[in-house]
């Protein structure tokens, strides 16, 4: 919460870039990604108490659309993607009462655009949200513009790998284990920025890519961790939505 708000503040008297110089220790931050796993296990300890479920559900979701006043949008909304999904598999919801998640999803899409093109102008508010969403254009275009980054960084990384760059060879998966680990004193600060594969011709504005990263690393034998990666996932989400 102290990180989140003190992110707001740099937004609110700068833009959403000023954001990025708050910073808190590895240690604290680790400490921080437990607040996932507890909310997580609160819901499943609640299953069976609808009212407690929806309340601890709702509080979550209020709050990671409060972190977003900072501009960022990524860990919150998979935050809350992820949230829904398991609220909406608790209660075992009707066809009919997913209306209103879809309306509010659809809402919160636009949002989001809209968020992404007004964050540099400082305080995210009411009256700046309206402003952008006149100035924005169509929303659905503008959130389809959105998966627009995630192409370019597959374009980049074709283009800069291997002509420019050497294949990584796997390298950015093993040196991410560091990133699990506390950063205290800043020890694992130089294996956590050589993790990032793009590192090197990175620009603004590039979005997150699986496929980028799977081909930085293994060119165009990508295609065998792909399907490696894509059993792993299966399987651990198998066994989650059976767990429930």
């Amino acid at each position: 919460i102290r990180a989140a708000y003190g992110q707001i503040l740099l937004t609110s008297s700068g833009n959403y870039f000023d954001a990025f110089e708050y910073q808190i220790s590895g240690t604290m931050y680790a400490y921080t990604q437990f607040m996932l796993v507890g909310i997580t296990l609160l819901m499943l300890g609640y299953a069976e108490k609808k009212i407690k479920l929806a309340c601890v559900y709702l509080i979550t979701v209020v709050y990671f659309c409060w972190t977003m006043l900072s501009g960022g949008r990524g860990r919150a909304v998979i935050a809350i993607v992820f949230f829904t999904l398991l609220y909406l598999k608790l209660i075992k919801i009707s066809l009919i009462k997913l209306v209103p998640f879809a309306i509010a999803g659809y809402v919160g899409l636009i949002t989001l655009s809209i968020i992404s093109v007004v964050r540099n102008e400082g305080a995210i508010t009411l009256n700046v949200l309206l402003k952008g969403f006149e100035n924005s254009g169509s929303p659905v275009l503008r959130a389809l513009e959105e998966f627009g980054g995630t192409q370019y960084t597959m374009a980049l990384t074709m283009e800069n790998i291997p002509s420019n760059f050497q294949y990584r060879f796997g390298s950015s998966y093993l040196l991410s284990l560091a990133s699990i680990l506390p950063n205290v004193g800043g020890i694992f600060t130089e294996i956590n920025n050589a993790a990032f594969f793009y590192k090197g011709y990175a620009q603004n504005y590039m979005g997150g890519s699986i496929i980028a990263e799977i081909y930085a690393n293994f060119g165009y034998l990508f295609f065998i961790p792909a399907i490696l990666i894509g059993i792993f996932v299966s399987k651990f989400s198998n066994a989650f939505e059976k767990a429930v």
